[in-house]
């Protein structure tokens, strides 16, 4: 849930500044998830790791290919902001209702990102918050409590 509210987040970011913008639900789809006046935007969620970055997913290729997106976007979602509901209806049927709300969302360009994300596994980056303090586009500024 966590990883599909960050798309749904990052989604409505994009377009919510953008007068063509469109949601093609995963990343494998072009490497990119959210379009908007013209930008290939991908979203990865991202979490609190040590006490000045975040972690995300990121490429296993080492790197963004500009060539195929032009922008990644960070929604911080932990797991405390995140409120799951189950309905159980008699004949088996199961609602399930999420609600959440990015602490923050940094906007990155895919070659400023490039040259400060370290690699912290097969799985996961790391980005300081200094780094992306310029980068962001929702949420409290670094210096009010961030993350």
């Amino acid at each position: 849930m966590w990883w599909f509210l960050a798309e749904l987040a990052g989604a409505g970011i994009v377009g919510g500044d953008a007068d063509d913008a469109f949601w093609r639900c995963a990343s494998n789809a072009g490497s990119w998830d959210v379009s908007g006046n013209g930008r290939r935007v991908d979203v990865k969620r991202a979490w609190h790791h040590k006490p000045d970055g975040i972690g995300f997913g990121g490429p296993r290729s080492g790197s963004y290919n500009p060539g195929h997106v032009d922008d990644i976007l960070l929604p911080h979602i932990e797991d405390d902001d995140i409120t799951i509901r189950h309905i159980y209806a008699a004949d088996g049927q199961v609602t399930t209702t999420a609600t959440g709300r990015p602490r923050a969302a940094y906007r990155v360009p895919a070659d400023d990102l490039n040259r400060f994300m370290e690699k912290r596994s097969d799985v996961y980056w790391y980005a300081s918050l200094s780094d992306l303090a310029p980068y962001l586009v929702g949420g409290p500024r670094p210096e009010d409590g961030q993350p």
